[in-house]
């Protein structure tokens, strides 16, 4: 079982991964459109890719059954409203959405949607 975060470059994003990474011994995935994480959190367990939400294409490629899957790409700059803006938020949940019912049809079961752990 992965832990996959969206927008692990986000604040929300990398507090989640601070809080993987502190519980130990989780298989962590990251995703963001630069592919990095924050140079604090150390990086065993720890793999990167380059993915924007609103290509549904990255998001198929990446994603795999029994995940555990937040999603923290979002722009937390409230100074930003623009068409991008909602292209993140709307695009990016539908895919999410089309990708689960892939998973379901395919496969009998549902994506693996969890809360971030309560020790946070």
């Amino acid at each position: 079982m992965r832990h996959v975060i969206l927008g692990s470059d986000t604040t929300l994003g990398s507090s989640i991964l601070r809080v993987l990474v502190s519980i130990g011994n989780q298989e962590i995935v990251c995703c963001n459109p630069d592919g990095i994480i924050p140079t604090d959190v150390p990086t065993t367990n720890i793999t990167t890719f380059n993915v924007d939400i609103r290509n549904i294409k990255m998001l198929e490629a990446i994603l795999q059954e029994g995940d555990i899957l937040y999603n923290a790409q979002v722009f937390d700059d409230e100074n930003v409203i623009s068409q991008d803006f909602d292209e993140l938020h709307v695009l990016g949940l539908e895919n999410l959405l089309k990708i689960d019912r892939k998973s379901t049809r395919l496969n009998s079961s549902h994506t693996d949607i969890s809360r971030m752990p309560s020790s946070a």
